[in-house]
């Protein structure tokens, strides 16, 4: 029905949103047979410059170019989709030339083309993080793992792909639990700073 299908459908794009999404990915998981799955996260770089200098109307403009270039790169079968703002996701099973690095490699070539919007002409960027299903047991799990890697891309060289490896999601346990740490401290007024003069 009209309903169940704007549900999951992304109102600006068009595309699946995030729960059409993760429908797939526990469809996925739950015939038992993830261990293809490859998750693609992407983000556009610095979009908020975008919205703050030719505004919103303008980056929804965006947002509708660049969806519709992932939805060409992505393989017949696969599913691209919006989960919100300025992040889109590609998910299917990888079989021979529809490997995770080789679309998300395309998928970063096609949207360094040009972009052209009410007579600006402009470039955009994206970063992309990738999880195979070997790296999850959860579909919950393979998002995070993606999207822990979407932050290492944006972290070390916006414009770059990076691949999951379970180191990530330790450093980034680490860096959270530091951070807490550091909130309680402050909090409780426990650290002093001591200045050494050279």
């Amino acid at each position: 029905t009209r309903l169940s299908r704007e549900a999951q459908e992304d109102s600006l794009t068009g595309l699946p949103n995030r729960r059409r999404l993760m429908q797939r990915l526990e469809s996925a998981f739950s015939s038992g047979n993830p261990e293809s799955l490859i998750l693609l996260l992407f983000d556009l770089d610095d979009f908020k410059g975008i919205n703050d200098t030719f505004g919103h109307a303008f980056g929804d403009g965006v947002l509708v170019e660049v969806g519709r270039r992932l939805q060409r790169i992505a393989p017949e079968s696969w599913l691209a989709a919006r989960l919100g703002g300025d992040e889109f996701a590609i998910v299917g099973a990888a079989s021979g030339d529809r490997d995770g690095l080789a679309i998300g490699s395309a998928a970063l070539i096609a949207l360094k083309q040009p972009i052209q919007i009410d007579g600006q002409v402009f470039q955009v960027r994206g970063s992309v993080g990738l999880c195979r299903g070997t790296a999850a047991t959860t579909p919950a799990e393979l998002l995070r793992n993606a999207d822990t890697a979407l932050y290492e891309a944006k972290r070390f060289d916006k414009g770059h792909l990076v691949e999951f490896t379970k180191p990530m999601h330790e450093r980034a346990a680490r860096r959270y639990r530091l951070g807490e740490a550091l909130r309680e401290a402050l909090n409780a007024d426990a650290l002093s700073v001591v200045i050494q003069p050279i």
